[in-house]
């Protein structure tokens, strides 16, 4: 019996053969969606990304159902590195955490940055049929990651500030990187080099370390 699109087989092994053809088949498409928006990637140029006949993505997937399978694994690999990042910074004052948070955000999806491409490249198909349910997983990822921010910090009020200011940052570090080689043509850096990683840190720090003390004053005022 052919399985079901997309869904992992039940059984005894945790990591199963059609697990591990999945994860070959995401992490193909993952490559190919952070070169190419939607509606130019193809089954058949993921296929050659992976090394494998097209018939085997058609296996298991759709174009849509794929798409939504590398926005769920970006938006928990987000996740992961949001959470371990705002932990070492929990216990310092804004204008000294934020600074933290943003080294190890950068110096990762610097060298990631598939990640942010992929959201980058996008964004403006988020309301098609097609893509619109993958990018429920990002929206997820937005509120889970304000969610984490108040928990992580005890921050009980404001809470759609903190989710607002969140965002924020959020997409600028994906315009940022994301869009990188364009920003560095208008800046004349090199998109690879270390005085444009400086600059985008300390725009952000600029234009964010206010709003984060005002959030912190708010708090400490409400209670």
């Amino acid at each position: 019996m052919r399985p079901e699109k997309g869904s992992r087989r039940h059984g005894s092994e945790k990591w199963s053969k059609s697990d591990a053809t999945r994860a070959m088949i995401v992490d193909a498409a993952r490559k190919v969606f952070a070169r190419h928006p939607y509606h130019k990637a193809s089954i058949r140029m993921i296929a050659r990304e992976g090394g494998f006949h097209f018939s085997l993505i058609n296996h298991y997937f759709n174009k849509s159902e794929l798409f939504g399978a590398v926005a769920s694994a970006v938006s928990e690999e987000l996740i992961k590195h949001f959470s371990s990042w705002l932990k070492e910074v929990e216990k310092l004052p804004p204008e000294e955490g934020l600074p933290v948070f943003l080294d190890r955000a950068l110096e990762h999806f610097f060298e990631n940055p598939d990640v942010l491409r992929i959201l980058m490249k996008n964004a403006g198909e988020a309301d098609s049929k097609e893509t619109a349910p993958a990018f429920e997983s990002f929206s997820r990822y937005v509120f889970a990651g304000g969610g984490i921010l108040i928990n992580e910090l005890r921050m009980e009020k404001s809470v759609d500030n903190i989710v607002v200011w969140f965002y924020g940052v959020l997409n600028l570090l994906i315009n940022f990187v994301g869009a990188a080689p364009y920003h560095c043509k208008v800046l004349n850096m090199d998109p690879d080099g270390q005085e444009y990683r400086r600059w985008v840190k300390d725009s952000l720090v600029y234009l964010f370390t206010p709003t984060l003390k005002e959030l912190f004053s708010t708090q400490n005022t409400a209670e």
